[in-house]
């Protein structure tokens, strides 16, 4: 697949959170390995962070040609703390 507008972007980062969304339904909660294969069977955690990591990459990669964000990252977020200090 070529990356040549944004539109192309939108379309990848729409196939990549299918993709994540259909092995994250049957993922297991914890990390497992499966002994007729001989492979680590990846986590729920494990494959939001690979779909989080792939999806800040063709932000990256859309920006830099100059186009206009396709993902907010919420990892990047400002935090606001409110309230007051208790003594």
């Amino acid at each position: 697949m070529t990356l040549g507008s944004r539109e192309d972007f939108i379309a990848e980062r729409k196939k990549t959170l299918t993709e994540y969304w259909r092995a994250f339904k049957s993922a297991p909660v914890k990390r497992g390995y499966n002994r007729l294969s001989g492979q680590q069977v990846p986590s729920k955690r494990d494959l939001t962070a690979a779909c989080t990591s792939n999806l800040r990459e063709l932000n990256n990669i859309c920006e830099t040609m100059g186009f206009k964000p396709i993902w907010k990252d919420p990892d990047d977020e400002d935090v606001e703390l409110k309230g007051e200090a208790i003594d």
